[in-house]
């Protein structure tokens, strides 16, 4: 099924007021047939991977074209894939039978473990085409996430500055990472986007849409477009960012209190997303 819409971009100024100007975008989403139910991440040949729904067991997924094919890792009981890189190196996190959940990088049937120092739970979200992988860790003495990015076999901490936890989840063939973290406690614990640039600054991103809470990055491609969530009094709205202007998204058949949310966009604007199914769409600036 396919469906073309028209939606408006909201233009963001100093990351607190709207601007009356508006632009439109064209989008068009198709849903994915099968058992597939999250796409994670898309790469340039338009090959994605994520993971199955239904079963005992989640599996991952490599999807091209309309099919599919399973993502075997020897020793684990769950698979979930995160992102592909445009060599089809494949990142994701599987759970052994000791329930120890490692971050993997797959390619060519070939698995390598991305796991954290002294922790037994790492997830790999993200990977360029340099391999430079991002993804998150729980601290085993206060169970807190924290963000890492692995290059060339060495670990480097990546969090956001007084945040509680960090949760890294793409990076683009500049090196520029997204994701989000939660700052604040009880009524005013919340979660905001980040961007961490090439130069080493983090930059806070929440939406601009009137009603907003909460604010979640998941994708950037190497010109900069963001895609990702946000929470309202309504429910879960997916959105894109194109340099600054605000798309915000809700999929066809999917009512904000289910949610929709867009999850990973490659160079040609290609994005995936789900709502009440998983989506392919193409966002045209």
């Amino acid at each position: 099924m396919k469906i073309s819409v028209v939606l408006t971009l909201s233009m963001l100024l100093g990351w607190s007021v709207l601007c009356p100007s508006v632009k439109a975008a064209s989008l068009s989403l198709t849903a994915v047939s099968g058992a597939v139910g999250r796409l994670h991440g898309i790469n340039n040949l338009n090959q994605a991977v994520g993971n199955t729904v239904g079963g005992d067991e989640m599996e991952a997924v490599f999807y091209q074209n309309g099919a599919t094919s399973r993502i075997e890792i020897p020793g684990s009981i769950q698979t979930e894939a995160f992102g592909i890189e445009n060599n089809a190196r494949i990142v994701g996190a599987y759970t052994d039978e000791s329930l120890v959940t490692h971050g993997y990088m797959y390619f060519n049937g070939n698995v390598t473990n991305i796991d954290y120092p002294g922790a037994t739970f790492t997830q790999a979200w993200g990977i360029n085409d340099p391999q430079r992988i991002v993804g998150n860790f729980r601290d085993p003495d206060t169970h807190l996430q924290h963000g890492f990015l692995y290059n060339n076999g060495k670990f480097t901490q990546l969090d956001v500055p007084g945040a509680v936890s960090t949760w890294p989840r793409k990076i683009n063939n500049p090196g520029a990472v997204v994701g989000y973290f939660t700052s604040g406690s009880g009524p005013d614990f919340h979660s905001h986007g980040f961007l961490y640039d090439t130069r080493g600054r983090f930059t806070r991103i929440d939406v601009p849409f009137a009603g907003a809470t909460d604010t979640f990055l998941s994708g950037i491609n190497s010109s900069g477009m963001m895609v990702g969530y946000y929470v309202d009094a309504a429910g879960t709205h997916g959105f894109v960012d194109i340099a600054g202007r605000f798309l915000s998204l809700d999929a066809p058949e999917t009512p904000p209190g289910i949610g929709t949310v867009a999850l990973s966009i490659n160079d040609n604007g290609a994005t995936t997303a789900y709502g009440l199914r998983a989506l392919l769409g193409t966002v045209i600036p």
